[in-house]
């Protein structure tokens, strides 16, 4: 493939498997910053058991306007 036409081409051209693997790995990273240094997120994956390089994301609690309203 034309590698050119790729913003990330080492990241976009992964095969489904990596790239599963990559965007978990993503995931994992962004929830251990989050959670560690915003308070409203600590709390509210506390009360989850979400590991985000094995659970399906539809374990992932999801956060409405009402709560980022309170």
């Amino acid at each position: 493939m034309d590698s050119s036409r790729y913003y990330n081409p080492t990241e976009e051209l992964l095969e489904p498997e990596a790239l599963t693997a990559l965007q978990r790995q993503k995931l994992s990273r962004l929830v251990s910053e989050i959670a560690g240094h915003t308070p409203f997120y600590t709390e509210k994956f506390a009360k989850v058991a979400f590991d985000p390089m094995k659970d399906p994301l539809s374990n992932v609690p999801f956060t409405t306007r009402k709560e980022l309203e309170a």
